[in-house]
């Protein structure tokens, strides 16, 4: 069900989507499986996201952030983090989103430094270019330039090619 949205969003497929992920959810509920049922509030988020939803969105992440953390789940909690701190960059709360985010950039510190946990790029180049945009944002210059050529360093050192693009 996981791999079906990364299928059907190109075919414009949405409402698809979301019931696939409601069903995934249900599926790891019935399993006991709280990571997998995370990842379905997860993935739920981003589709709410986009649709316009934003607290919805939000609503679905913290679900996720709060089943990662219950469950110690370290790269579902840095992937929650990510995508939380996108929402709050892109509704302008960017105190928020710096929090966050620099909340996430430390537990990638715990051994997911490398991982795409599902998005286009490593997670913690990612997650350093979001924080990056929140902190020029708030005109702090120097925190951005110190976490945008962490952000450099990484992907380099991985030679991922959309990492690279984004640092």
């Amino acid at each position: 069900r996981f791999d079906l949205r990364n299928s059907l969003y190109p075919l414009g497929e949405f409402g698809r989507i979301v019931d696939h992920m409601q069903e995934a959810e249900r599926i790891a509920q019935a399993l006991g499986d709280q990571p997998r049922s995370g990842r379905a509030f997860l993935y739920m988020s981003q589709h709410f996201w986009w649709g316009g939803e934003p607290h919805r969105a939000i609503d679905c992440v913290q679900r996720t952030l709060g089943i990662a953390q219950a469950v110690g789940d370290v790269s579902l909690v840095a992937t929650a983090m990510y995508y939380l701190g996108v929402f709050c960059h892109t509704l302008g709360d960017y105190r928020r989103a710096i929090e966050v985010l620099e909340n996430g950039v430390e537990s990638l510190g715990q051994g997911v430094v490398y991982e795409r946990q599902g998005i286009p790029g490593i997670l913690s180049v990612c997650s350093r270019t979001w924080l990056v945009q929140s902190l020029v944002e708030r005109g702090d210059f120097a925190a951005g330039i110190v976490r945008g050529e962490e952000a450099v360093r990484i992907a380099e050192s991985f030679n991922h090619p959309f990492s690279l693009a984004q640092a």
